[in-house]
């Protein structure tokens, strides 16, 4: 089982939003107003992984700033295989 397709998603979404104070990651009310503009319902396990994903996205954003940490999105070609291990991990509990 592929979730790639809710990366995308999040990328469509905005992946964060932008406020006086910074990034800050999406709000409920903001995947609430995507899913009503886009006509595409998802589950509610997968708004929270969108979720997820956007604070996680925050984070890695501010760390990104450091000289040694890679910008948000950057993904090389074998993290991806930890990264959909992972995301099979807390799926299954």
């Amino acid at each position: 089982m592929t979730l790639f397709y809710l990366v995308e998603y999040l990328w469509e979404a905005g992946a964060s939003l932008s406020t006086g104070m910074g990034s800050v990651p999406l709000t409920w009310q903001e995947l609430k107003a995507w899913q009503e503009q886009t006509g595409i319902e998802l589950q509610p396990w997968e708004l929270r992984i969108i979720r997820k994903a956007s604070q996680e996205y925050v984070v890695q954003a501010q760390e990104a700033h450091k000289p040694d940490c890679p910008p948000p999105g950057k993904i090389v070609e074998q993290d991806q295989l930890k990264v959909a291990k992972h995301i099979k991990q807390v799926l299954r509990g």
